[in-house]
């Protein structure tokens, strides 16, 4: 392996740690607006009302992170 690959090999796996540490924010956004969602719109433990929250805690964390300018 010369140089060029080893650097291009380098970029590829910054690139996919860079990918994983931004779903991981994602992932921390959504964890913290669960919560509240739950709480505000009492959604009971059927299967349908938790897919809908996590869908409203993921859209949250969507915009958390266009505030913080990170792509998504």
């Amino acid at each position: 392996m010369n140089d060029i690959e080893w650097l291009e090999a380098r970029i590829r796996t910054l690139e996919k740690d860079l990918r994983l540490a931004q779903q991981t924010l994602r992932d921390q956004f959504a964890m913290a607006a669960l919560p509240g969602i739950l709480a505000y719109h009492g959604v009971g433990n059927d299967k349908a009302g938790l897919d809908a929250a996590l869908q409203m805690a993921y859209a949250y964390a969507a915009v958390a992170l266009e505030v913080r300018e990170c792509p998504v």
